[in-house]
């Protein structure tokens, strides 16, 4: 596995485990998950009702790698 892979595979994990962590069985607030491993971007959604108060929070995750092409040129 290389090392970006290594890397997905730590945030799908961490996302996963929190999301089933942050939500108690007794409360109204659900937690969705969202990939976009295409473009390596993550979403954690909780929504739902507390305490008669609507939740509504995200987590966003996104991987920007730049890989540089055979004789591109640096603007530096």
């Amino acid at each position: 596995m290389d090392r970006l892979e290594s890397y997905r595979q730590i945030v799908r994990t961490f996302l996963k485990e929190y999301a089933q962590e942050s939500v108690s069985p007794n409360e109204s607030v659900t937690a969705e998950l969202v990939f976009d491993e295409k473009r390596d971007r993550y979403l954690l959604v909780h929504f739902g009702w507390q305490f008669k108060i609507q939740i509504f929070c995200f987590i966003e995750l996104a991987s920007i790698h730049h890989k540089k092409s055979r004789g591109s040129k640096s603007l530096h």
